[in-house]
């Protein structure tokens, strides 16, 4: 299983990019908008970390590869949670982060 995850800071175009990751790989890889969930006003880097992990626990279930884009909390190793601690096992052949930021 190979697991994507785009982030960036607000506007730097990763919502406009997701019907052309679909387009591109169709049902080969599912794609996810982190805001589909829903994110309150004050969604600090608490309520980003939660949800976070709650997006690693579907993924992980869907067991299928993913792209998850959105503005995440991925911890480093030392200090992951029980999902990324998971990713660790021999499942898991694959893991990318990337950051989109704004054109200057």
């Amino acid at each position: 299983m190979n697991l994507y995850f785009m982030a960036g800071a607000s506007g730097s175009g990763k919502t406009a990019i997701i019907p052309h990751l679909k387009e591109l790989w169709g049902k080969r890889i599912a794609v996810y908008d982190f805001d589909e969930i829903g994110v309150p006003k004050d969604a600090d880097t608490k309520w980003r970390q939660e949800f976070t992990e709650k997006w690693l626990q579907k993924l992980l279930s869907d067991n299928q590869d993913a792209c998850l884009l959105g503005q995440m909390v991925l911890l480093c190793a030392r200090y992951t949670s029980p999902p990324l601690r998971q990713m660790r096992s021999p499942l898991y052949t694959n893991f990318f982060v990337s950051y989109c930021h704004p054109p200057f």
